[in-house]
């Protein structure tokens, strides 16, 4: 494993970019050393891009693409942590699918920052450490489809994951865990373990659109786990219940479903009978009295007691003066 920085602002596949004359390879540690390298080639496989200070080096700089194309990033992306510069900006035109294999951390400013005026897709197989900054940040008037393989550690301060809140119909998933404050998209999210804020005052998740939840959710210490029009919690792939109706400010109360599936729905339920894991529902069935149903015919948990006699019957005739 070796230090490599950059010496001048250039093209990473340009040999005079870095110190030494040759082009950074795997296990190397790359510094942009307050410079500017643009990354022109499809794929890099490195131990860490950095825009920190290495011993001996100058802190900041950054590394950017600046044409369209698929890339993969195979290595940790890390931010500096007391200057506010990114460490690797995805150009305007960048909308092909960018993958990345490692973890994110940001630092004064964003590890990552997707700037596509077209749209983007991103994978990210690693975990995400968000800090000042975004571990990863997209522009907040494109549609997003943004997966990560891994952990998401929020900060106090900002969210890990951030991408568009004026477009519907984007997309974050998350393979893994959200800790504290962690994910927010205009579209929906999708997460397939546990979301946890008990150690903050802000919610884990912020969904425009809808949230799905595969685990545990622990809620924060003044708010929401998460905040959408609409979340659902799963498990084992299957629907257990709606929990969330509306972001309007009013306090909704969670609720656990009973074993073996969901509280049934208040038409099927006793008139009268209240139930729920706060008393929260009331049934709206009506059950006649077991005398009022003729005898043998099953009726709530017993049967039928009444029986017709010729007299009843000769009543109901007259009745229709028949």
């Amino acid at each position: 494993m070796a230090i490599r920085y950059a010496v001048q602002t250039g093209n990473w596949s340009d040999t005079t970019t870095w110190d030494g004359g040759t082009i950074p390879g795997a296990g190397d540690d790359v510094y942009a050393d307050g410079f500017t390298v643009t990354i022109d080639i499809i794929e890099i496989t490195v131990s860490s891009l950095n825009n920190g200070q290495r011993p001996g080096g100058t802190d900041g700089g950054g590394f950017n693409t600046t044409t369209n194309g698929a890339r993969v990033y195979t290595c940790d992306i890390n931010a500096s942590p007391t200057t506010p510069t990114r460490c690797l900006t995805l150009g305007i035109n960048n909308s092909n699918l960018q993958t990345f294999i490692g973890n994110i951390t940001a630092g004064a400013q964003d590890a990552i920052y997707n700037s596509a005026t077209s749209g983007y897709t991103t994978i990210i197989t690693g975990n995400c450490q968000a800090s000042t900054g975004y571990a990863f940040r997209g522009r907040s008037d494109r549609p997003h489809y943004l997966t990560v393989i891994g952990n998401v550690y929020g900060s106090s301060s900002q969210r890990a994951l951030y991408t568009s809140n004026s477009y519907i119909n984007g997309r974050v998933t998350v393979i893994g865990n959200v800790f504290g404050n962690g994910v927010y998209t205009g579209g929906t999210a999708l997460i397939t373990g546990n979301i946890d804020c008990s150690n903050i005052d802000k919610s884990g998740v912020y969904a425009g659109v809808k949230g799905r939840v595969n685990g545990v959710l622990t809620n924060s210490i003044n708010g929401n786990c998460v905040d959408a029009p609409t979340l659902y919690l799963e498990e084992s792939g299957s629907l257990e219940f709606n929990i969330v109706e509306e972001i309007s400010g009013n306090v909704v109360n969670l609720r656990s479903p009973i074993s073996g599936g969901n509280y049934p729905v208040e038409n099927d339920v006793r008139s009268g009978t209240v139930y729920g894991s706060v008393n929260e529902f009331s049934g709206s069935l009506s059950v006649p009295n077991s005398s009022s149903v003729a005898v043998g015919v099953p009726v709530d948990n017993t049967t039928g007691t009444a029986i017709i006699t010729i007299t009843d019957m000769g009543a109901l005739l007259a009745s229709y003066d028949v």
